[in-house]
């Protein structure tokens, strides 16, 4: 599936790199966007703490791959008050 609409702040950089490639944009500062920025914070401060200890790009992924697994299988989440795991309704 690919996205048609992609939500970003007024970032005149993002407007016009959604726009060219004839996706909708949506502006949103706060919302359902917030949640993706939290999760790349989340990694970027993942991978500044880490970065000496990546030998090769398969150690990145295999690290980054551990990191989504505590993210989403044992840390506390902030905005959920509790595991996102925990969440997800079947």
């Amino acid at each position: 599936m690919k996205a048609e609409k992609f939500y970003a702040d007024k970032a005149p950089w993002l407007r016009r790199g959604i726009t060219s490639a004839g996706k909708t944009y949506i502006h949103q500062t706060f919302g359902k966007r917030s949640y993706v920025e939290r999760v790349i914070l989340e990694i970027k401060q993942f991978t500044r703490k880490f970065r000496r200890s990546f030998q090769n790009i398969k150690s990145f992924y295999l690290n980054l791959k551990g990191f989504e697994v505590f993210y989403n299988f044992f840390r506390l989440h902030q905005t959920l008050k509790n595991i996102p795991v925990t969440s997800i309704k079947t």
